[in-house]
């Protein structure tokens, strides 16, 4: 749902696929909302074959594609088994710690919602849990502050800040402990990251969309912030 001061801009073109005749199909969209802002473009990598939404960077919109949530300087524990460096115990680490400096800022690995801000003294420290699409879930912990203005509930974007590195709760050093669930169950985040990164256009698919990129930039930006859009002629691609 929209709210006062959202923006949008809009390029589109005539959809003349058989299952939507007199149609148009949104090639390009710029989004601002809620201080946030979302953008995408469509395409089909050849004449006839079966396109889809993706962002500028050439990464499908559609799905859950996980990113990693900071800019580490290392994996220094890993998903699966292992000896608990505090507890000195084996047992099954339940996701991935990546060593980064005090401070340095922590991001939503994928859109959802918001669904935990809290703390837990033995354990997670200062952690956020964040619900997406498909039954996941991901956990950032061991937190040293919180973003001032995240709220549970809220809808938050891939790449939006959560948190900052620390240390908190049993931790041996500043380092973020990223774990994903589905529907209840541990998964490797790592592999979730490989698998987002593979999906990405690569080769001469992305030579293509690259040109269909620049293409669609150029419309949206020689479209005005929130004006409908117009009625389109049969033989152009439009902006609105």
């Amino acid at each position: 749902r929209g709210a006062v001061g959202d923006t949008f801009r809009v390029a589109y073109e005539p959809d003349d696929s058989a299952a939507a005749p007199g149609r148009a199909r949104v090639t390009a969209f710029d989004i601002r909302f809620r201080g946030r802002q979302v953008s995408g473009v469509w395409f089909a990598h050849e004449a006839g074959a079966s396109g889809a939404y993706y962002d500028f960077d050439g990464t499908p919109l559609a799905g859950v594609r996980f990113a990693m949530p900071v800019a580490a300087t290392r994996v220094s524990s890993r998903f699966g088994t292992r000896v608990h460096p505090v507890t000195g115990a084996r047992h099954v680490h339940s996701g991935v710690d990546l060593a980064a400096p005090p401070g340095r800022a922590v991001h939503a690995s994928e859109r959802g919602v918001v669904a935990f801000i809290g703390s837990a003294p033995r354990g997670f420290g200062k952690y956020v849990v964040i619900r997406h699409e498909d039954g996941y879930a991901s956990y950032y912990a061991h937190l040293s502050a919180f973003e001032p203005t995240l709220r549970t509930g809220a809808r938050i974007v891939r790449g939006q800040r959560v948190g900052a590195v620390g240390s908190t709760g049993t931790a041996t050093g500043p380092h973020l402990h990223f774990e994903v669930r589905r529907h209840g169950r541990l998964v490797d985040p790592i592999g979730l990251v490989q698998a987002a990164r593979a999906a990405k256009l690569q080769g001469e698919r992305r030579v293509a969309f690259n040109r269909v990129a620049d293409a669609a930039r150029m419309q949206l930006a020689s479209a005005a912030w929130s004006q409908p859009v117009a009625a389109s002629k049969p033989s152009a691609s439009h902006a609105g």
